[in-house]
């Protein structure tokens, strides 16, 4: 029951009462893959990426063949920071299914972009320190 509220509230954005009625779910010991991941999806709505990635790295471990799941769990780990293994889910979802490769390469451009900045700054501050 709470595993389809989780899911309801998602949908209809409501992810507050989304990542309760999945704490409801697992406290009764049921958590499948679909409320794993929509719950790791209400966290990432929520700005919460940090929070989005167990729930995300269950759902891998739960049907690792599912590529939409590698890409989430990607998006928790960028938003997070953790950005290896953000190219490592990246890059598992587009092994799964080649839809995935666009947003993935975007997604390292960006990043490679943002860290040749990050190290032009870094250059800059010691130059002018």
């Amino acid at each position: 029951m709470y595993q389809a509220l989780c899911s309801a509230y998602l949908g209809l954005g409501d992810y507050e009462n989304s990542v309760k009625a999945y704490e409801r779910a697992v406290s009764q010991g049921s958590s499948s893959r679909a409320t794993q991941t929509a719950v790791g999806i209400s966290y990432l709505k929520l700005g919460k990426p940090e929070r989005a990635i167990p729930p995300l790295q269950e759902a891998t471990r739960l049907a690792p063949d599912i590529a939409i799941n590698h890409y989430l769990l990607g998006v928790a780990y960028n938003n997070a920071g953790q950005l290896d293994e953000a190219a490592d889910q990246f890059l598992r979802s587009i092994g799964l299914d080649s839809k995935y490769s666009l947003p993935t390469l975007l997604w390292r451009r960006f990043t490679m972009n943002s860290r040749a900045l990050k190290t032009q700054l870094a250059s800059l501050r010691k130059q002018f320190a």
